[in-house]
């Protein structure tokens, strides 16, 4: 990666480009986006994206960093959605937020928080001669094997992998959304 790659850079990138970078990994679920969010703080929120629809706010706040993502970035953004849920409600009947956390890597802390969190969503990305190209941790599974934990044996066992996958889908499905 360049040097004089910035944190803006990847946020300009991903802002100016929102409707073309899915198209390179990165799922964008709404419609409208919006950079520097400012909260009533003064604290911004990097990128947001969002949607209305039948009067519930569809909202994800992302972070990015750069480098690796920690729990620092993690916090970071937690602190951002606490303010934003805080401000919100009252102004819509039901809201629906999430968060996306992207950076080059992530560490051993930010996939253990992952493992048991459905609202939260880790990018990681690569940025070449041929542009930026984004990498979604899908389950803990690709995120123990990502940061290369050591894996019991018995997970390696196409049985045993095939019912923690279809464990973590069927989470995944029953698991309801925030709702302030």
């Amino acid at each position: 990666m360049p040097s004089d790659f910035l944190e803006k850079t990847l946020e300009a990138i991903i802002y100016e480009n929102h409707k073309a970078i899915p198209g390179r990994g990165l799922k964008l679920k709404y419609t409208h986006i919006d950079r520097q969010f400012a909260l009533p703080s003064g604290k911004k929120i990097d990128l947001l994206n969002w949607q209305i629809v039948d009067d519930v706010l569809y909202a994800t706040i992302i972070e990015l960093k750069k480098d690796q993502l920690s729990e620092s970035a993690l916090w970071q953004v937690l602190g951002y959605l606490d303010e934003f849920t805080c401000h919100s409600v009252g102004r819509f009947p039901d809201m629906q937020i999430d968060i996306m956390l992207i950076g080059d890597e992530f560490n051993q802390n930010i996939a253990q928080f992952l493992q048991v969190s459905a609202y939260v969503s880790v990018y990681t990305y690569k940025y070449s001669y041929d542009g930026i190209l984004f990498q979604e941790i899908e389950n803990s599974l690709d995120l123990m094997l990502k940061i290369n934990r050591k894996i019991p044996k018995p997970m390696f066992e196409e049985e045993t992998i095939t019912k923690r996958l279809k464990f973590q889908s069927k989470l995944r499905e029953e698991a309801q959304p925030l709702t302030v």
